[in-house]
């Protein structure tokens, strides 16, 4: 996929667009998720649903993982350190599964510690995230200028 991806820079070019169109899609709509005010849900299994659903679209949307692996292989292709051997790509795998379950059983683990500390920083998360998202837009568009 890396060497596709150097040997076709057009498409690059349009996967760039579309992270701009994405950026700034979801910078507008982290920063009016931000302006909005809380509203005590009575059920607590509506509130439950609704994280599930927003989870899930999140993640259909996370644009960051991809970029990050691309970036990271074809740096160590282009370096000649990446080996496309099976071997390799079996250590890759159970490095990556085991480093995600280690994540999160330190998370469930904590969960309750991290959310008292994070307090402040979850009532302005939203306002972050579009910022984040706002500045790679604003990056991305720059490229492109």
């Amino acid at each position: 996929f890396t060497r596709y991806l150097r040997e076709n820079p057009t498409f690059v070019e349009s996967l760039q667009k579309i992270a701009l169109v994405i950026f700034a899609f979801l910078s507008i709509y982290f920063y009016r998720q931000s302006k909005k005010e809380k509203k005590e849900t009575d059920s607590a299994k509506e509130k439950a649903q609704n994280s599930f659903m927003g989870g899930v679209l999140l993640s259909a949307l996370n644009m960051f993982s991809i970029p990050f692996y691309c970036g990271v292989t074809t740096a160590l292709d282009m370096a000649g350190w990446l080996q496309f051997s099976q071997q390799y790509i079996i250590i890759f795998v159970l490095g990556s599964a085991l480093g995600t379950f280690a994540l999160l059983y330190m998370y469930a683990n904590f969960a309750q510690l991290i959310q008292r500390k994070a307090t402040g920083l979850a009532k302005n998360l939203n306002l972050i995230l579009s910022l984040l998202t706002g500045a790679l837009a604003i990056i991305t568009l720059f490229k492109f200028l």
